[in-house]
């Protein structure tokens, strides 16, 4: 699935969160950015939420 959210400056996110068992690696520029949350083949993780849209989005 994939969302918007707005940053007011330009930052970047990386690292996993343990307790929702998540992988984060994506970077926000100033206004409205698109990120993706996909699932992962990876049992230790749900999934993982990065700026790359990919042709299998529908």
């Amino acid at each position: 699935m994939s969302g918007f959210i707005y940053s007011d400056r330009k930052t970047s996110v990386k690292g996993t969160d343990t307790e929702y068992r998540g992988i984060y690696d994506f970077t926000l520029q100033k206004g409205w950015n698109e990120l993706v949350k996909k699932k992962i083949d990876n049992p230790d993780y749900n999934g993982s939420v990065s700026n790359m849209v990919t042709s299998d989005m529908k």
